[in-house]
């Protein structure tokens, strides 16, 4: 799919391209440019890696929704910088639709990743572990020192967050 807008007045042209978006494995690849910014992310797995439901072996010191465990680094594949992030996200097992990993924005210094989902507001006894990968870049991605990851609930009471630092 190919959106493409022109405004006349400020001259700014924006496209997107999408190539593939499921509800189960969202495959994701955004492409946004404009006159002063060029930003690109791509979902490269979003994948469920238990077999069996994961239980936490002391469920009383569990806060949930649990903060995504992240990893962040800079690698140049075809010569361009780019930010991989692996996340690693623990849902209630009795929810079997994938996290969905929102269009990520940049502030600054700070990149920030939401991966929503449906969860309940008690701890579950039990939880599958998504593993999610993504590529991000831009014209500022090497200016990115930090990751502001946030499991975010598609009812909007409740989420939590990590803070991770980038490895240069």
């Amino acid at each position: 799919m190919l959106l493409e807008s022109h405004d006349l007045k400020i001259n700014v042209k924006t496209t997107l391209i999408l190539d593939l978006i499921q509800r189960k494995k969202i495959s994701l690849t955004v492409l946004i440019l404009n006159r002063n910014f060029i930003m690109a992310f791509k979902v490269i797995q979003n994948t469920k890696i238990n077999t069996q439901v994961f239980t936490f072996s002391s469920p009383e010191t569990v806060i949930y929704p649990v903060a995504p465990l992240v990893s962040a680094k800079f690698y140049k594949p075809n010569g361009v910088l780019t930010l991989k992030i692996r996340a690693t996200l623990y849902m209630n097992s009795e929810i079997p639709d994938a996290p969905i990993v929102e269009t990520p924005t940049e502030n600054g210094t700070v990149l920030t990743m939401n991966y929503d989902y449906d969860f309940s507001e008690e701890t579950p006894e039990t939880c599958d572990v998504w593993y999610v990968e993504v590529d991000y870049t831009s014209d500022t991605v090497g200016n990115i020192t930090n990751v502001m990851s946030y499991m975010v609930n598609l009812d909007p009471e409740t989420s939590r967050g990590t803070n991770t630092e980038v490895i240069p």
